[in-house]
C-alpha cells in the first residue's frame, strides 16, 4: 500500500468498518486492494482482467474494456455509489455527503500519487459478486485505482 503499509492497512480497516457499520442490504459493496507488480498503470487491462478473475468478481459490460478516468470523476463515482437513494437503498445508516467524500479519499489515499483511475465504459456495465436481480434497477458507482505496485477496486451497486 501507499506509503506506511500500516498507516494503509488502517486506512482499509477503518473503510471495512465504516461499510459493516451502515450494513447496506439493498446492493453490495466490493472494497479489495492487492499487491501487483504493473509495469504501466496507463495501460493495465490484463493486471485488472486477472486481480477480478482471483477476487472472484465479475462484470458485465456492453464493451470488454476499461476506460480512464481522471481523479476527480473517480472521487464523484465514489460519491455517487454511495449516496442513499431515500426511497429505495436499504442502510442501517445513511452515507451522508461529507462521509461519502471522506470514503473516497480514504480509499485513494491507498495508492501513490500517479496511479490511475479505471471504470466501465457505459452507464449501465457494472462490476459484481451476486448477480443483480432480474428485472431490478441498479445504480452503481466506484472505480478501480492502479498504481505500479497495487491494484484495488472500490463499487458500489444499489439493486431497487
Amino acid at each position: 500500500m501507499n506509503g506506511d503499509s500500516f498507516q494503509g492497512l488502517e486506512v482499509l480497516n477503518w473503510l471495512c468498518a465504516t461499510f459493516h457499520k451502515h450494513n447496506w442490504t439493498s446492493g453490495e459493496i466490493i472494497l479489495e486492494v492487492e499487491a501487483a507488480v504493473v509495469s504501466n498503470p496507463c495501460k493495465a487491462e490484463v493486471e485488472i482482467k486477472k486481480f477480478l478473475v482471483q477476487k472472484n468478481i465479475q462484470y458485465n459490460a456492453f464493451r470488454d474494456a476499461f476506460i480512464l478516468q481522471d481523479r476527480g470523476a473517480a472521487i464523484q463515482s465514489i460519491q455517487y455509489g454511495l449516496s442513499t437513494k431515500v426511497n429505495y437503498t436499504c442502510v442501517a445508516i445513511e452515507f451522508t455527503k461529507p462521509l461519502s467524500e471522506k470514503l473516497a479519499h480514504r480509499f485513494i489515499s491507498l495508492f501513490a500519487k500517479d496511479c490511475k483511475y479505471y471504470t466501465l465504459p457505459e452507464a449501465s456495465d457494472t462490476f459484481y459478486r451476486s448477480k443483480c436481480p432480474d428485472g431490478e434497477f441498479v445504480e452503481r458507482g466506484g472505480c478501480i485505482v492502479v498504481d505500479h505496485q497495487q491494484i484495488g477496486i472500490l463499487w458500489i451497486t444499489d439493486f431497487y
